[in-house]
């Protein structure tokens, strides 16, 4: 789901992933796509709320390097880095 500035819905999202190693893949999968969305959408600032712990973790340090997730962590790193001016998760 995302939300603007007064936090109306802009857009919300669905679907089904298959083939998962773990909680923490299905779920940066779908910050993933939703932070993909947001900047296709220009938005510049963006908040992502998420449930998983392990994943404000995993983007605020090195510890999941050895993680079979790795390339989405970095993946998710990158993208908010190049396309957005504020990130916060």
């Amino acid at each position: 789901m995302i939300r603007d500035h007064d936090g109306d819905v802009v857009m919300l999202g669905h679907g089904r992933i298959n083939n998962m190693l773990s909680a923490l893949h299905d779920e940066l999968i779908a910050c993933l796509q939703g932070v993909q969305v947001a900047s296709n959408m220009g938005i510049g600032k963006l908040i992502l709320e998420t449930d998983a712990l392990n994943v404000q973790l995993a983007l605020q340090s090195q510890s999941f390097d050895v993680r079979p997730e790795v390339g989405l962590i970095e993946e998710l790193k990158s993208l908010s880095k190049l396309n957005l001016s504020e990130f916060v998760c």
